[in-house]
């Protein structure tokens, strides 16, 4: 891995970060961390408290978020799942219809020439061109 040192910004502070992680999605972190200071400093009192306690209070509000995300995602990926499901089986549905309506055309296919075989039987019964023959015992 090739780890870079980069310099952000993060509550009116200047650190130097290394990681591993360009600089665009290190700055992106650090936009966010001052977000959200920037929202716990709307709280009365926030800028009062001690600055262990304020770094608390961010990290259990980021960590609650990230619950919440991360609970979002689970009813997200049951509901695909479910939605996989439904696909699975339409696609099933389908390929036996298919399959129905291709043995129907078949029989269809095959009743027709029988009705065609039929149809010139009757012709020539009708035209008196078959001969009964009467065989007595």
């Amino acid at each position: 891995m090739d780890k870079k040192e980069m310099q952000v910004i993060i509550n009116k502070k200047l650190y130097t970060l290394c990681g591993a992680e360009s600089e665009e999605y290190i700055q992106k972190v650090a936009a966010y961390l001052n977000g959200k200071f920037e929202e716990m400093n709307e709280i009365p009192g926030f800028d009062k408290m001690p600055v262990d306690y304020q770094n608390i209070m961010l990290s259990v509000n980021i960590v609650d978020e990230y619950m919440k995300m991360k609970e979002k995602i689970s009813l997200y990926e049951a509901e695909m799942k479910e939605k996989d499901k439904i696909i699975f089986d339409l696609r099933h549905e389908n390929i036996d219809i298919k399959m129905k309506e291709e043995t129907t055309k078949k029989l269809a296919d095959q009743y027709k020439a029988e009705v065609k075989l039929l149809q010139k039987e009757v012709k020539k019964l009708n035209e008196g061109q078959i001969e009964f023959k009467f065989i007595e015992e």
